[in-house]
């Protein structure tokens, strides 16, 4: 499912529009934003945070295939939802988390994922089966490794991607490994656009500045 260039160019136009509103001077660039780095860069703050309680790096988690069943596992990632500043996960209900009890399956499925054992599209459907949410899901692959995957609102999303023209794609009761997928390619080709017009825009704004 691809996005047609027409609508993000009339997207991209009230962007640039609204954010040179809020920063009070003209948009140039993604990192030169104010506004941008309030509303958007604050989730990678909550990934290294979470990194943290998850003990490392992709594969390099201080886990031990004994801990699987003790519960220091679910307490860990328990520890990266609830972090304080985290808004990526509704808290509206103890949905939100997982189990505080010790869960040998759910454990070993995390060890699992983690620790790369597993292929996604499994990870993803053995958290379903645990009754795991959607957006809990999406968090819990979003802090594994946030280059190759995102956090989700589907609602918010919906929105988006009907104003988008995507009215025949939606995540609101949607979830299963191809749905999050199709999410993740929309948004890579999103950030693909992005990328193309940030940096054409930082290279005029560099020749305005030449010439003056």
């Amino acid at each position: 499912m691809r996005v047609q260039e027409e609508i993000l160019e009339k997207a991209f136009a009230l962007f640039v529009d609204f954010v040179s509103r809020q920063d009070s001077r003209s948009f140039t660039t993604f990192s030169d934003s104010l506004y941008v780095d309030q509303e958007e860069n604050y989730k990678y703050q909550v990934y290294d945070e979470a990194k943290k309680f998850l003990g490392g790096k992709i594969s390099d988690y201080q886990w031990k295939i004994e801990d699987v069943g003790s519960g220091k596992i679910q307490k860990s990632v328990n520890q990266a939802i609830k972090i304080t500043s985290n808004n990526l996960v509704f808290r509206s209900n103890f949905r939100s988390y997982l189990p505080d009890l010790p869960d040998k399956e759910l454990e070993n499925i995390l060890f699992s994922f983690y620790k790369n054992k597993i292929n996604p599209h499994e990870a993803f459907d053995l958290f379903q089966e645990k009754g795991i949410p959607y957006q809990l899901i999406a968090y819990l692959f979003f802090i594994k490794d946030k280059d190759q995957y995102l956090p989700i609102s589907q609602e918010q999303f919906d929105a988006i991607f009907a104003a988008m023209g995507l009215t025949d794609f939606k995540t609101s009761r949607n979830a299963s490994w191809e749905n999050y997928s199709t999410f993740i390619d929309i948004i890579k080709d999103v950030r693909e656009f992005l990328v193309k017009k940030g940096t054409k825009l930082k290279f005029q704004s560099r020749n305005k500045a030449n010439r003056m």
